[in-house]
């Protein structure tokens, strides 16, 4: 009998070879958006970069930002290039980090979507496909958020009021590099949270100090304050009221202590005050205190009330330097 034919594929034999890569990123990127305290309707994000290059340095070229919904970073899905505007003068130069050095890089965040033409050396198609890979690798995403809340899952953000500033969930910040010898390349910052976890901080408020930066003195001159206080819950309402306390040759004009305000989640209520200045000098306009007199339930350990309010006040400096004038 003549033998039976066996198939080419089953007479092959494999030979599997497996080496251990230790994979060295050439760049560290750490994002931290948060209200700005300068410009209404506008946020911050701040980047922190450090270069672990060995030999050469790196050269920032671009950076993105993408906002991510709380369905969109479950199914891993895409979002929508949001657009950045750098606070730096323009035309500086770009940011160059040598091997071990860092620096960081501040933008400002209005919530409008990019126009602009992508200027990456990355394939658009490949960074969508990547981030998409990324998202769903990060196993950290979903546990991040049950730890937040206990273990119970995060209430949905009810919708900003018309008119106010909405940033997303969270955003994801895509920083492109390029280094000599024509290498280029991506580093991602993922699922960056934008609004406040209840459990961060205390205090459920956050504001904004619009003010000139200087002034000259003259007869009769008050300086302009805007006050804007943003419930930053998203759980419920908050009761408050707040001082400005006077300082040596500042005086607040009109009521120094307002009523008790409420305000619903994300709302903001914004205060005209005037501060007149009786000498030159630089001051702090930043004289501000929040009494808490009422928490949405569960948002804080220690209960609120008129007769025991909870006292806060934002460590941010408004400086205003106030000019002689010429004779």
């Amino acid at each position: 009998a003549r033998p039976t034919k066996v198939p080419a594929s089953e007479r092959r034999q494999w030979l599997t070879l497996e080496e251990s890569l230790l994979v060295r990123p050439s760049l560290v990127c750490s994002a931290r958006p948060s209200p700005s305290h300068r410009e209404a309707g506008c946020a911050a994000l701040a980047l922190t970069l450090e270069s672990r290059a060995l030999a050469h340095s790196l050269e920032i070229a671009d950076v993105r930002c993408v906002g991510v919904s709380s369905a969109g970073a479950k199914d891993g899905g895409g979002g929508e290039s949001l657009a950045l505007q750098a606070c730096a003068p323009e035309g500086s130069s770009r940011l160059r980090l040598p091997s071990g050095s860092s620096g960081q890089l501040l933008f400002a965040l209005s919530g409008k979507l990019a126009t602009a033409a992508d200027g990456s050396a990355v394939d658009a198609f490949a960074r969508r496909r990547l981030l998409r890979a990324c998202r769903a690798a990060d196993s950290s995403l979903a546990p991040r958020q049950a730890r937040s809340t206990g273990g119970a899952p995060t209430p949905a953000a009810p919708s900003a009021p018309s008119g106010d500033f909405r940033l997303p969930n969270f955003v994801d910040v895509i920083v492109s590099w390029s280094a000599d010898g024509g290498r280029f390349g991506e580093i991602y910052a993922l699922q960056v949270p934008c609004e406040r976890s209840p459990a961060a901080s205390p205090c459920p408020l956050d504001m904004h100090l619009l003010a000139p930066e200087t002034a000259t003195l003259e007869p009769g001159m008050t300086v302009p304050v805007t006050l804007r206080i943003r419930n930053a819950s998203i759980v419920g309402p908050v009761s408050f009221y707040f001082v400005a306390d006077p300082a040596p040759e500042l005086i607040w004009l009109g009521c120094e202590r307002s009523e008790v305000i409420r305000l619903p989640p994300l709302s903001t209520h914004v205060a005209e005050l005037r501060a007149f200045v009786a000498s030159p000098g630089v001051f702090n306009l930043n004289r501000f205190r929040f009494f808490v007199v009422s928490l949405p339930p569960g948002a804080g350990a220690v209960p609120a009330s008129e007769e025991a309010p909870l006292a806060f006040a934002f460590p941010v400096e408004r400086l205003l330097h106030a000019k002689a004038a010429e004779s």
